[in-house]
């Protein structure tokens, strides 16, 4: 029977360990389902907002959100999307937004800044009807390299009752995983970690010319999201791909501003 799971020490490093169906984890030939030698993203802070107006000069619309979370001490990394009149397109850190398929509205300014507690997204819109905007937001705990203070031999895994409370843990070396923190372990009850739930290639067409909109190919992605996943996208050197996502439909779009066509990896990331 092939061995898939393993609590303990593998590879040379204690932790947790699942490898893919079929797949020998002693012996893997396949990236395994769960490794807890590696740190990854997780949500810090997520939410939508409204974006009232509070500018309105010459036809020059300003809107603006301000959003506030627990502090990190450093500036994390954020994905933010607007959308209008309740629209469920989002364009993925870019200042387009589309209110309906097709029909795009491009803010002639917009800033962003973030800070370790806060964020606030302000675009110009010039021109137009007033719309109402909403403001899409996710902060990442960043992954982070912790120094070694403890001495080597450090309990490093644990899972159970510990004095009343629940912990399933696996520290980072030199740390003792009962009394580590969340930062300070690879795997910790409280986190959740982003892991890839979609993959996939996709062919982009050339853009026909410098006049031409961008070459574009769209496909759905056979399920919806209650607000935007983590989304990275691939596609060599000197090419340049837009991505937007319906979250209702999971309709994605890839497009692409260079005169020869690409060929793109996207990996989506969500908190499943």
């Amino acid at each position: 029977m092939t061995e898939r799971t393993r609590i303990g020490t593998l590879f040379g490093a204690p932790g947790m360990y699942v490898s893919q169906p079929g797949d020998n984890l002693l012996a893997p030939t396949r990236p395994l389902l769960f490794d807890s030698r590696y740190d990854g993203f997780e949500i810090h802070a997520a939410g939508r907002v409204s974006m009232p107006m509070i500018d309105n000069t010459s036809d020059r619309r300003t809107y603006s959100a301000t959003v506030s979370y627990p502090n990190l001490g450093y500036i994390p990394q954020v994905t933010w999307a607007a959308i209008a009149n309740g629209s469920s397109i989002i364009h993925y850190n870019s200042t387009v937004i589309e209110p309906t398929r097709g029909s795009i509205i491009a803010p002639t300014d917009a800033a962003l800044d973030v800070g370790p507690s806060q964020l606030t997204y302000r675009p110009t819109i010039f021109g137009g009807s007033q719309v109402s905007l909403d403001l899409f937001y996710i902060i990442y705990r960043n992954p982070r390299v912790t120094p070694t203070y403890t001495p080597a031999g450090t309990e490093r895994v644990f899972i159970g009752n510990d004095g009343g409370t629940f912990k399933m843990r696996v520290s980072k070396p030199g740390f003792h995983a009962r009394f580590a923190t969340r930062d300070q372990c690879l795997v910790h009850e409280e986190s959740r970690k982003l892991i890839p739930v979609l993959t996939g290639l996709a062919g982009i067409p050339a853009r026909p010319n410098l006049q031409s909109p961008p070459g574009r190919v769209s496909f759905h992605l056979g399920r919806g999201f209650s607000f935007p996943p983590k989304i990275v996208v691939t596609s060599g050197a000197n090419s340049n791909v837009g991505v937007s996502l319906g979250l209702n439909d999971g309709l994605m779009e890839l497009t692409n501003s260079v005169l020869a066509p690409v060929t793109a990896r996207y990996v989506i990331y969500h908190p499943e």
